[in-house]
């Protein structure tokens, strides 16, 4: 019996992450993100439904990441709403005009904190 290569564990991933959640817990949350796999890139949609003084406080905190966005061009989401998945299209959009290759995007929301 031939033993088989184990598979290969550079997987490159970027994660769209939808939210409405407080700068501190996006920011957070990213942090983790960005922290648990060096070579992860991050675009955040914020809900244009959420407060500006939060939204400008997450600008402040992204323009020290260079593999995480904030989406530019957001949208209002409601649950049920079209506007979820448009802003993840414009998430994926922001991905694809940043460049970024990976293999695998994952979706998740401001609430999604790994354990």
């Amino acid at each position: 019996m031939v033993e088989s290569e184990a598979p290969s564990s550079n997987l490159t991933l970027a994660y769209v992450l939808l939210a409405h959640e407080s700068a501190e817990q996006v920011n957070e949350l990213v942090k983790v993100l960005l922290n648990g796999d060096p070579t992860a890139h991050v675009v955040v949609h914020y809900d244009l439904n959420s407060s500006p003084v939060q939204y400008a406080a997450l600008e402040q905190a992204f323009a020290d990441y260079d593999r995480a966005w904030l989406v530019k061009d957001r949208v209002r989401c409601g649950w049920g709403r079209f506007g979820l998945v448009d802003g993840v299209v414009r998430a994926l959009r922001t991905l694809r005009d940043q460049r970024v290759e990976c293999d695998y995007v994952y979706l998740l929301s401001g609430s999604c904190m790994p354990t």
